[in-house]
């Protein structure tokens, strides 16, 4: 009877800091490189970047499969591809969706400058200071061997009916893909 005494009021505890709030953490969104680069200090709070917030699609699973069919040389809808009223209909995040991730965004001082087509992600202007607090992450530049490159301390948390929408963030870091030849 005591330990679930204790246990409740621990919780009720966290939920009164905010440690139980809602929303989501976007895994797998923090640059490798931060493990191992040497942090060189914190980004400037007053630097705007632009940023793409990636919604994630509907009916996943579904996608998924038909996805692996298409591409399958030994499948019967081999190359028979999606039209955009498919998507749209069975796949692309609906208008609510958009409208919940935008009054997250809206509410955290980003400002929308496009929407993707079909909803899919949504582009955004803000300071590194409004984004840091937004997603809970702190804004570094690294040392990665000759270049110093802008990332997040950590995988960004998005709070709210908004977290389990959002997919991805991409334009928190500033490396960009090149060759080596």
């Amino acid at each position: 009877m005591w330990l679930g005494f204790l246990v409740l009021v621990m919780f009720a505890g966290l939920a009164s800091q905010g440690l139980a709030a809602t929303g989501r953490i976007i895994a797998h969104n923090t640059p490798n490189y931060v493990a191992t680069a040497q942090n060189v200090g914190t980004e400037d709070p007053a630097t705007v970047i632009e940023l793409s917030f990636w919604l994630q699609p509907r009916n996943r699973k579904v996608l998924d499969a038909i996805t692996a069919q298409i591409y399958d040389p030994t499948s019967p809808h081999f190359r028979h591809f999606l039209t955009r009223t498919q998507i749209v209909n069975e796949f692309a995040p609906t208008a609510a969706q958009l409208a919940t991730v935008r009054q997250f965004l809206v509410a955290n001082k980003l400002t929308v400058t496009r929407v993707g087509p079909m909803n899919f992600f949504v582009h955004v202007k803000v300071t590194v200071g409004d984004i840091e607090n937004a997603l809970h992450v702190q804004l570094n530049n690294y040392q990665v061997g000759s270049q110093v490159m802008r990332a997040n301390d950590h995988d960004p948390f998005v709070e709210g009916t908004a977290g389990p929408l959002v997919r991805a963030i991409s334009g928190l870091d500033s490396g960009a893909y090149t060759l080596i030849p």
